[in-house]
């Protein structure tokens, strides 16, 4: 069984350490390298392929930008030292499939690299228990139109308005019409709270209109 190459990114190095040493703890993991900045895999002249890189959400967007554009095809681990939702719709703008806390334990840490590895997303647990939302959801998304929930699930991945209308082939005020209709139904006020709705019930996956595209 092949181990997951994990690259780590932190700024902080009592931190990084820990998360080097917590993570060569487990046999399916090869750390290949933990770095102060993201611009220090430039100086590496053979650092490999990570599968899933964990990167702190202390830098400037542009550097992590720099890393994703870097590493298309690795899922990207982010990690905060308070995750909040601000941090969370940034995470997903940068293509993160994950956000946690940098004070979580080796187990946890461990869990999540190998969740987001297989192609499950992982959020801080603190995100979650702030919502106050029922606990059938399916209900609540019911009520939505195929529209709007195509439009809510490209939300969920962190695109603009200006995007989704491009995808869809929509105008921009429609776009904010089916985002306002939606958030009506769900009982919500806002941008963030859509997101954050869409992200924590797996709305980001694949709409209806897309797997049945993959079909073809």
């Amino acid at each position: 069984m092949s181990k997951i190459a994990v690259l780590v990114v932190e700024h902080n190095n009592i931190i990084r350490n820990a998360v080097l040493l917590g993570l060569r703890r487990y046999d399916q993991f090869n750390v290949l390298a933990a770095l102060a900045l993201p611009s220090d895999i430039k100086r590496l002249p053979s650092h490999g392929k990570p599968d899933v890189i964990i990167c702190g959400l202390d830098y400037e967007e542009e550097e992590i930008q720099q890393l994703v554009n870097l590493f298309p095809g690795s899922s990207f681990l982010f990690t905060s030292n308070k995750p909040s939702f601000t941090e969370l719709s940034l995470s997903l703008r940068l293509g993160g499939v994950g956000l946690i806390g940098k004070g979580c334990e080796f187990n946890k840490l461990a869990a999540s690299v190998w969740a987001i590895y297989h192609g499950l997303g992982v959020f801080d647990s603190n995100l979650k228990r702030d919502l106050a939302y029922p606990e059938d959801s399916k209900i609540l998304l019911s009520r939505l139109t195929e529209r709007e929930l195509e439009v809510l699930t490209f939300l969920a991945r962190g695109c603009e308005v200006s995007e989704i209308a491009q995808t869809l082939f929509l105008s921009p005020r429609t776009v904010r019409n089916h985002l306002a209709k939606a958030a009506s139904k769900l009982g919500l006020s806002g941008r963030n709270a859509l997101v954050r709705f869409a992200v924590l019930n797996g709305i980001e996956q694949l709409s209806p209109r897309e797997q049945d595209a993959q079909k073809l």
